[in-house]
Order: C-alpha cells, then structure tokens, then sequence
C-alpha cells in the first residue's frame, strides 16, 4: 500500500508542474489536490490499522493506542506533518482556482502552485512518509506521551490551515506588483483572504496556547520558546495587514504589498525554525541538516525574490492625495505592529548571529517586558478610539457625544481597574497600564456598540478587538495574581489551600490505561462553608512501550479563576502536590474565542454575503 501514496505524490508532482508551463488546461488544478489527498489519506489509514511495513508507523504508532491518537499520529512527526502541511497548501490552491476571480485566478495559482511544487519535492526528496521495511517488527515505539493528547488532532491542522493560507495574499501580491498596479479587485481579494487565514492563524495559536497550558513541561499558556517566539511573526505581520487593507488604500498600498509578502515569508521562517534544528525547543520536529538546507533554500529563494519583486516594482505605486485622520490611525496601528515585528526578529536572530561567532546567547521573558509590553499599551491605547473615528461611521453626528462617551469609558475603566486589583497582590506599573489600557479598549468598543449599533460589517472588527482586550486582562492576571503552593498529603489528610478551601487526599489509586497505567490521586476540594465543590484527579501516567512517564493536571474552573493541581511524587505517602490558584486565566480563552468568531464573522460575510466576489 506504501507504493499507492508514494505513486500518489510523483503523479501529484508531475500534474502540478504541468499545471505551472500549462495553466489553461482544466482539470489539473483539482487532479493535483487530489492526489495529495488521496496520499494522506492512505498514510491515515496505514496509521489507523498500524500497518507496520510503513517505517513512520512503526516511529510512531503502537496497536493499544486510541484511534484518535493513531490519526493524529501522522501530523505528530516530521514526515506526516509535513505532507499535512503540502495538503493544505493544495486546498488553497484548489480555493484559489475556484473561488478568485478569473482575471486572477490563473497567475495566482501559477505563484502557488511553484510554492506547492518545491514542497512536494522536499517531501519526495528529504522526508518521504512511504518509506517501508522488509521485515516489518510485530509492534511499534508508541508516539510520544506528550503528544497522546486531543488537542493533537486540532492544533496543528488548525495553524497549519493559517500558515499555507497567507500564500494567497503573497501570491496576489506578487501579481499587483509585477502588473504594477494594486487594483481593487486584488485589494478586496488580499481582504478576504488575509482574514481567513488570520481566523485560522488565532484559533490555532490560541488552541496551542490551551494545550500548553495544561500540559506540564510545556512552559504554560506561553514561554517565549524559540519556537513560539517566531510563530506569532505570521499572525502579527497579517495583523498588520488587516489594518492597512482598511486604511487610505492610496497612502498605504506599497505597506500593503510588502506585509503580504513578509506574512508567508515568515510562514517559510517557522517551518524551517521547526524542522532544521538551527534552535533548540520542544516543539522541534527534526534535527536533520540536510532537511533544514532544503527548507533554507526554499526559504531564501522565496524571500529573495519576492522582496526583490517589491524593491524593484514599489517605486510604481505613488501615495496620492491627502489621507484622512482614520487613515492616519491606521498607519500608526501598522507602525506599532511593525516595531514588534521588529521586536520578535530581532529576539530571533541576535542569539543566530553570536551562535555564528562562539557565543550562546538566550533572550527570555525579561527583555519582551521591556519591548514587547510598552507597545502593546500603546496599540491598545490607539484601538480604543479607533471606531469611533471609522471612516464607515457619520463623525459629525457623533462629534457632540464623542468626547462625553469617552470620559465616560476611561472613568468606567479606572473603576474596573481598582476592583480587579483586589484580585492581585502586586502589579508592576507596565503591568498596571496595559491592564487600564486593556479595559479601556474593552469599554470604549462597548460604548460605541451602544452609541452607533452593531451591524454585520462592524460585527467582525467589534468582537476581535474586545477579545484581544480580554485575553490580554487574561494574561495580566495569569502572569502577575497566582499563587504556588507545595503540599504532603497521606489519604484522608486535609490541608488549606489558597481561597480558604480545603484540599482533601480521599484516595490514591492505580488507574489502567490503553497503552499506560497511572498512579492517580483523588482529591475533595471543599469551601469554607465545608461543602464540597469538585473532585480533582491529577496523575502520572507510565507508558510501557515508549517507556516514558508523563504528569497530567487537573483543574477546577471558576468564572474568574483556575485552581490547578500537579501530582509531583507518586513512590509512598505523604504525597506531594502542587496546588496552583490562577486568576482571570479565563478571560484569556474567552478573549480568544470572541477573536476567533470575529474572524470568522469577518470571513464569512466577505465570502458569502458578497457574491459578486466570484
């Protein structure tokens, strides 16, 4: 069966570079998606029934795992994840066939479908997932613990989907810049495009984000892992894009066609940053050189010559006129996001660059406090008055009451601000302003809803900027309000905890598993009042075939707050355990998701609600 999917992705190759000398020829476009397809979908299955001929199945698979993690398996390794990512890249260049205007559609998928071509061939040539064995063992190694986990199966297609979907807006780019002209055909294409892959760029992130949360050793909701530092480049750079597109579509269009470029740029960056193993981090996949030359290549051809597109063709495009105060705010929203822009590659690259020369260098959290969080006030500070300004919006009727409104919602968020302080002990004065500034983002987008009414063009932009306000109180109160507190109980010991509850050891037993058993502890939490409020059951896992322990937590869910709790030491009582109280955690995933449904408000209304696109 390993020769079906390799037959697949040669057949795919061959139809996809005649797709690049040929683009009239219909048919190709779809033909070439699916046979990609088709390939993952036979490496699925193979997976699914544990195969073992197959040399991925047997690194990663093991007959007493869960079908969701045998399925998830094949995007939890260097080979399968990138044949994920190679199939992704194909649905959009199938959407991009379909759905883009004619005019468009067919240069377009010309610059997708060279991107497409060159990743077929690393797979074929670096990371072939067919490859088979002779005698095939009768079990395999077992995926990796950490992985055997549910957010595997939504996670990386999730972000994979945001990363293969900035191909679009970099290869309409591309088009206007060597046609010499930003039409609005392509400025209204690069918007529904770059908002769809910026939905899927946040939900991705943010569903990472959750799964490191609560799996331990992950670094929490977010660590400035190397790794997590270059992936967040994509979505700021789209960001940043989004703003501009809306902006005075004359004064910002050479910003608009380089931000294009630089987001699947970037994209190009975190794939390589993953597999070529240039950095350590637990999200590494590969170690492998001569992979990572092959990503480098890809990469620094893309990047050369695209940039080197825009150098040579943006002297074409003139600001003309004399753009409004909304467009101004709108340049210096692109502006702050371009400096962290710079901030995050300059994190990237220095410790590169003194790694060259001898010297290991690591930047941390300390030095995105000092950069990274001032302009997150300041772009907040600017968000909160930008709809109220909108150029969509009459100003004139809304002059008389702006300045009331406004007042109104700083003096509100001074008064939040104080109650949420009862909930932490100490804020640094950064802190303190971009928690104020985060408020008064939240409130002024309230007031204005009131004031001018929501409709479904404003729906979108509404609800990401207020989820944007409420993940970052989220982080606020993850970062500076929990309280950690180590713990020996012995079953039937009670002992308090933070809040004033109980935690109770009831029982500690050994729990079967499908591929492990785990010594678990059962334990009461009661309130003040005695009464008790749930029952939490943290365990270490032991994974015979792979041979690895692993921790899962436990946790209990209040509006406000998490109370996170972390079996240390399973050998003989007292037992230690880990008690964890954090405050406003919520506030993070529920800003995320409120991002998340404005993208997809924004996507849906721009693909659907507007046929005339297609």
């Amino acid at each position: 069966m390993a020769w079906m999917g390799e037959a697949a992705l040669y057949f795919a190759f061959i139809t996809g570079l005649w797709g690049l000398f040929d683009p009239k020829k219909k048919g190709l476009v779809p033909l070439t998606t699916g046979l990609l397809i088709i390939s993952l979908g036979i490496l699925i299955y193979a997976h699914s029934v544990c195969d073992f001929t197959f040399l991925n199945v047997v690194e990663h698979g093991h007959t007493d795992q869960p079908l969701l993690y045998k399925i998830a398996g094949v995007w939890g390794n260097h080979e399968g994840s990138m044949l994920l990512w190679v199939v992704e890249l194909s649905l959009y260049y199938l959407a991009a066939w379909q759905f883009l205007p004619r005019p468009l559609a067919r240069p377009i998928n010309q610059i997708i479908g060279c991107v497409l071509v060159s990743f077929i061939v690393f797979i074929l040539a670096a990371c072939n997932p067919f490859m088979t064995l002779e005698v095939p063992p009768l079990q395999g190694e077992d995926l990796n613990p950490v992985l055997q986990d549910p957010s595997l199966s939504v996670h990386p297609p999730c972000l994979y989907a945001g990363y293969t979907g900035l191909v679009v807006p970099f290869a309409l780019a591309v088009y206007a810049l060597i046609n010499k002209q930003l039409s609005p055909l392509v400025v209204q294409a690069l918007r529904r495009w770059t908002v769809l892959a910026w939905t899927w760029l946040t939900l991705g992130l943010g569903l990472g984000s959750f799964w490191a949360y609560y799996e331990l050793g992950w670094g929490g909701w977010w660590f400035w892992d190397p790794v997590e530092t270059v992936s967040i480049l994509p979505w700021l750079t789209a960001t940043a894009l989004l703003h501009t597109l809306s902006g005075y579509p004359q004064a910002l269009k050479k910003s608009s066609l380089l931000l294009a470029i630089l987001g699947f740029v970037f994209c190009l960056l975190v794939l390589f940053f993953v597999r070529s193993g240039i950095v350590t981090s637990i999200h590494s996949f590969a170690v492998d050189a001569e992979r990572g030359l092959f990503l480098f290549s890809v990469l620094f051809l893309v990047m050369v010559g695209s940039l080197g597109i825009w150098f040579w063709y943006q002297r074409f495009f003139f600001s003309m006129g004399c753009p409004d105060f909304y467009s101004c705010l709108i340049t210096i929203h692109a502006s702050i996001l371009g400096m962290a822009i710079g901030v995050v590659l300059l994190a990237i690259l220095y410790p590169l660059v003194r790694q060259l020369g001898g010297k290991m260098v690591s930047i941390g959290t300390p030095y995105f406090q000092t950069t990274f969080v001032p302009l997150t006030f300041l772009l907040l500070c600017f968000m909160g008055i930008g709809p109220w300004i909108s150029k969509s919006l009459k100003f004139n009727m809304l002059k008389d009451k702006l300045f009331h409104d406004l007042a109104l919602a700083f003096t509100t968020t001074l008064g939040l601000t104080v109650g949420l302080l009862l909930w932490v002990d100490s804020l640094p004065v950064m802190g303190l302003l971009v928690l104020i500034a985060s408020l008064w983002l939240i409130l002024t987008h309230i007031f204005w809803m009131i004031r001018c009414g929501v409709t479904l063009k404003t729906m979108g932009m509404f609800m990401a900027h207020t989820g944007l306000g409420l993940a970052i109180v989220g982080m606020i109160g993850a970062s500076y309000g929990q309280h950690q507190q180590t713990i020996l109980l012995t079953p039937g010991q009670s002992m308090e905890i933070v809040q004033g509850w109980q935690l109770t050891l009831a029982n500690f037993k050994t729990q079967p598993g499908p591929n492990y058993f785990a010594k678990q502890a059962v334990l009461e939490v009661h309130n003040q009042q005695g009464q008790k409020i749930t029952t939490l059951t943290p365990e270490r896992r032991y994974y015979t075939a792979a041979r690895l322990i692993h921790t899962e937590v436990s946790f209990y869910s209040t509006f406000f707050s998490h109370l996170y709790v972390v079996l240390l030491e399973d050998a003989q009582p007292p037992y230690a355990v880990q008690v964890t109280y954090k405050p406003w955690i919520n506030f993070l995933w529920l800003g995320i998701v409120f991002m998340v449904l404005g993208g997809g408000i924004a996507s849906l209304r721009r693909f659907l609600v507007t046929p005339s696109y297609w």
